[in-house]
């Protein structure tokens, strides 16, 4: 996505403090998209901040990489 992974921003702008609502914003849509994965009795295992994706704006975010993926049995 346009915005790079949550990694290169938080490693690219060390110096920069984020509001709370983007960092409540971006934990709360990564929660959301697990639960939805869940639901689906799917499982991520890989998620880290290079694997949640952010758009342009820096507000939404995707999770990316589902290579290591796998049905819950």
């Amino acid at each position: 996505m346009e915005g790079g992974s949550l990694h290169e921003l938080l490693h690219q702008n060390k110096h920069i403090k984020y509001y709370t609502e983007h960092v409540f914003g971006w934990a709360h849509q990564c929660v959301s998209a697990v639960k939805y994965l869940h639901g689906k009795d799917l499982v991520h295992r890989d998620l880290k901040p290079s694997n949640m994706l952010l758009t342009n704006d820096y507000v939404g975010l995707k999770l990316c990489d589902f290579g290591t993926a796998a049905e819950l049995k």
